[in-house]
């Protein structure tokens, strides 16, 4: 039996409760703290110049995008902080999201047409009306209707991940391209102390030139290469800090930066705040 048919089985058992739906201000504690949530939640943009950040991947998000957070995911949100910000928020539980989510990503979400887009965030838009005075009819209303956002969701992405005609088939295919994108991350993971690792080190190490290997990071995760391991370096440097063993130098080098004073200026330009404020005393 297949995974949708699997997932079909369990979506028509349960109806997804719903907790919240709300606008929400995106405060700059939710940008500058990794945190995790109870609910899975539903966001649906509304400002520009905004992204999420969830289990290290950047999402960029436009005005009308919808990106999901299941439960338990650490995540953050990343934005120019001197501007407003907020997005409208479904948060729920629901028995099928670990299968739901397995199959319904943010990746797969981004990859939507413009067309799919547009019809998910005007049903989502619906909700909002249903947000005043609500009685215990109304909750079942709109957790019927979330579960018909999802089920959208779901339909949009099988669709978007049929396979094209032969005709049309690049010669490299998305899962080539993931498997390099992983492999990458895998290797930067593994060597973001070693001062020299580049896009050069990295690229000749997985047997592709450094030009392919930047449209890669650029086109599948969102971030640049320098970006990305830059994300990675100093998400480890916060952790090292907090374990206080090391000095602030000490830590610049363990992640790969030789400056400490360098080290110290895009800490700061990452987290708010500076690389002494997290050391643990």
């Amino acid at each position: 039996m297949g995974i949708l048919k699997k997932l079909e089985q369990r979506l028509l058992r349960s109806l997804p409760d719903v907790h919240s739906m709300r606008h929400a201000e995106i405060l700059p504690i939710h940008a500058l703290e990794t945190h995790v949530s109870t609910f899975a939640e539903l966001l649906l943009m509304t400002h520009d110049g905004g992204g999420l950040v969830a289990d290290e991947e950047r999402f960029d998000a436009a005005p009308g995008d919808v990106l999901v957070v299941p439960s338990g995911t650490p995540h953050r949100h990343e934005y120019d902080l001197s501007r407003y910000y907020e997005c409208f928020v479904v948060s729920f539980s629901w028995k099928a999201e670990k299968d739901y989510f397995a199959v319904v990503t943010n990746h797969a979400l981004q990859a939507l047409s413009p067309a799919h887009k547009a019809e998910i965030a005007r049903a989502i838009e619906t909700l909002q009306t249903d947000l005043a005075d609500l009685e215990e009819i109304d909750w079942l209303v709109a957790r019927s209707k979330v579960l018909t956002i999802l089920l959208m969701m779901l339909r949009a992405t099988a669709k978007e991940e049929e396979p094209a005609p032969p005709s049309e088939t690049a010669p490299l295919g998305k899962r080539r391209r993931r498997w390099l994108l992983d492999r990458a991350r895998t290797h930067m993971e593994s060597h973001y102390g070693e001062e020299d690792l580049s896009l050069t080190s990295v690229a000749r190490a997985l047997g592709v030139s450094a030009c392919h290997l930047s449209h890669l990071f650029s086109e599948q995760s969102g971030f640049t290469f320098s970006s990305y391991l830059r994300a990675v370096r100093l998400a480890k440097a916060k952790a090292l800090l907090e374990e206080g063993k090391l000095t602030i130098a000490q830590v610049a080098f363990a992640v790969g930066y030789r400056d400490s004073n360098y080290f110290a200026k895009v800490f700061r330009q990452q987290y708010g705040r500076a690389p002494s404020d997290f050391l643990c005393r």
